[in-house]
């Protein structure tokens, strides 16, 4: 019995030995994947942030004159420059009506007033602005609403 019992205790110890081994081995492969998985989680996080800085920098507005705005610009950043010939607000909402040639709105909701450099509430008619923004249809109407610092008092 005792030389059965013996192997018996041979037999569980190095099964114990085998599982001990066995999850020495994961958790040294658990831990490996993890740290690669975090650093490769690192760099691609940081190319990611250096692609978006990237394209960024080539977002160009396309200059354009006022009348040359419609609604194949709609969507696109641009860049006009012309006189206020008034410029109103409502509900917190700035309107501005800018014209060179031909006139054009540019809208300022009342969310982004605090954007830029100065407040445009303070523009007057008679100015000339460049204005860097996004064309967009409303009603019919080719409009401008200025990006973040988008005004500009020449």
């Amino acid at each position: 019995e005792r030389a059965g019992g013996g192997a018996e205790r041979a037999c569980a110890n190095a099964g114990m030995n085998m599982r001990l081994r066995r999850s020495r081995i994961y958790d040294l492969a658990g831990e490996l994947p993890e740290k690669r998985l975090a650093a490769g989680a690192l760099l691609l996080s940081l190319l990611g942030l250096l692609l978006l800085l990237v394209y960024s920098q080539q977002q160009k507005p396309e200059r354009l004159e006022i009348s040359e705005i419609g609604s194949g610009h709609e969507g696109k950043l641009v860049e006009v420059v012309g006189s206020i010939s008034s410029a109103s607000a409502r509900n917190g909402n700035i309107f501005i009506n800018l014209c060179s040639s031909s006139c054009i709105t540019v809208f300022i909701p009342s969310s982004s007033t605090d954007d830029f450099s100065f407040n445009p509430s303070l523009l007057q008619k008679g100015q000339r602005i460049a204005v860097r923004g996004i064309a967009r249809e409303y009603k019919g109407e080719m409009e401008i609403v200025p990006v973040s610092d988008g005004l500009e008092v020449i």
